[in-house]
This record gives structure tokens, sequence and C-alpha cells, in this order.
């Protein structure tokens, strides 16, 4: 899809009043996409949830699809900023202390939070509604596989990461995160997960396979032993 039809999409601007009617109108769909999925909701759906009438919903989005990617474009978009943020803010941190803190950010605002849902969502429906998925691409998988693999290759460079492939090991950091979202929408709590330690548990195993050896000091000649 092209970046025009992306745009029309999903304009970056629509019809606003004063109130806060268009954030409850994507507070009650982003919920009841969670609940019954994007497909089987209407748009008169989110109008009753939200309190209002069908034609007032109408009024701030075109469609279902015009709805749901506002929601990416308000609610992930930000998050996304911070993230590619953090290494602007310390450009000396250690790339692998900078991961961290990013799994962690990604922890706090989108993973324990309703947020989640939206990444559930496009695992689920994706396939079924191209627009909305290749525009959560375009806006969130692409800048963020892009910024982690940017930051791999600068670990490095520095010889702080030992040689890896960048991509391999980008979509290895990001799978964990897949796993957590998908356990927290799609599966009963039979065995529940503390994220903050299944969050430390990854970057541990990760930060063990990613950071450089320390290369062995030679053993001193006969001769130079003091």
């Amino acid at each position: 899809m092209t970046s025009d039809g992306l745009s029309s999409l999903c304009p970056s601007r629509w019809v606003r009043r004063k109130d806060a009617r268009p954030s409850e109108l994507m507070e009650a769909a982003l919920a009841l996409f969670s609940e019954k999925g994007f497909a089987a909701t209407r748009m008169e759906d989110i109008a009753q949830k939200a309190g209002v009438t069908k034609g007032t919903t109408y009024r701030y989005f075109a469609s279902k699809e015009d709805l749901f990617c506002e929601i990416i474009k308000t609610d992930i978009e930000p998050r996304l900023q911070e993230l590619l943020s953090l290494s602007e803010s310390a450009p000396n941190m250690p790339v692998l202390g900078l991961l961290a803190q990013i799994a962690h950010h990604w922890r706090i605002t989108v993973l324990e939070t309703r947020s989640s849902a939206i990444m559930k969502l496009m695992i689920a429906e994706g396939g079924n509604f191209p627009d909305v998925a290749n525009y959560y691409e375009t806006k969130v998988l692409i800048p963020i596989t892009q910024y982690l693999e940017s930051l791999i290759r600068t670990g490095i460079a520095r010889g702080e990461i030992r040689e890896v492939d960048p991509q391999d090991a980008t979509h290895l950091l990001m799978s964990p995160m897949v796993y957590a979202v998908v356990k927290k929408h799609c599966f009963s709590d039979v065995f529940q997960i503390d994220y903050k330690q299944y969050i430390n548990t990854m970057l541990d195993i990760m930060t063990e396979g990613l950071k450089k050896p320390v290369e062995p000091q030679p053993l001193p000649t006969e001769g130079n032993t003091p």
C-alpha cells in the first residue's frame, strides 16, 4: 500500500470538538476489539458503549479501520517515540543496558496496560485486514525493528556485543515480547507470569548470549615471571 493510501486510511487530522469524545470512542473501541475481536465489532457497538449515536461516531471516524489506526497513532506511536529517545538522552550508555531500559519501558507502558491488546489484535486478525496491518507494520514494527537493529550494530562496533547477525538478534529480542502478549490475552492464568521477573530473566539470558566475552590474558613466560 502506498504512503498516500496510508494517509487516506488514517488521516492525520479529524473533525474535533472541544470535548473528549474522540478519546472516549477510542477507549470504547479498544475495549470491544479486545473483548470481541476486530471483525466482530461494529461501529454501532462502539457508539453504544461510548454512549453516543452511531452517527456521532461517524462524525469523527470514517470507518472502523480509521478508528483503529487512530488508536495506534494516539496510543502506541507516542510510546514508540519515548523508546526512540532513550538512546538520545544517554548516548554513552552501554548498549545492553539501554536494551534493558527499552524492555522495561515497553513492559510498563504497553504490556501491563490496555495497549497490549493492540498487538494481540494484530496477531489474531491482521491477516484479514491488510490495510490496518500494513499501517501497524509501517508505523510501529518497522521503526522499532530498525531501531533495535541499529543498537545491536552499535554494540558490535563498540566491542560490547559479539559478532552476531543484527537482524536475527533483533527478532530474538522481540519474540519474548510477543509471547508475553499472547500469554496475557489468549490463555488462562493457570501459569501466571510475573512480567517484571520475566523480562529480567529474558534480559539475563540474552545479555549472556550477546555480550562479547573477555579475551583471556596471555600467561607470563618463564623469563618474565617476577
